[in-house]
């Protein structure tokens, strides 16, 4: 069975009303690793650096076609062309989600799943 990494957040929280305490738990979109790369960064010191080396050795840059705004099909000829790398995309975003709620006081988690 594959072992992928899974990345996620977690706080505990009380409900004001009832005191009940709880742990909210936030999971994160992951590029799935292979199970050797997964054990790799769940024995790394730094988990997110080794996850952020397997994805830029992994993801490339592309050429994607631009559409017209109002060519909402895409049926006429693009109006030009950009480059995108989605797995810089997704580290930007990664660092973004994970920078908002570790500000917030939730503690950071890697796991296997």
């Amino acid at each position: 069975m594959s072992m992928n990494i899974e990345i996620k957040v977690v706080a505990k929280a009380i409900i004001i009303k009832t005191g009940e305490e709880f742990e909210n738990v936030v999971d994160f979109n992951v590029i799935q690793t292979p199970t050797d790369v997964t054990y790799k960064i769940m024995e790394s010191e730094n988990k997110m650096e080794e996850y952020e080396n397997y994805v830029t050795s992994v993801s490339k840059d592309e050429e994607v076609p631009v559409f017209a705004e109002d060519d909402v099909f895409q049926e006429e000829e693009p109006v030009g062309y950009k480059t995108v790398n989605e797995g810089e995309e997704h580290l930007v975003e990664l660092h973004n989600e994970v920078k908002y709620y570790t500000n917030k006081g939730y503690d950071i988690i890697f796991d296997v799943i």
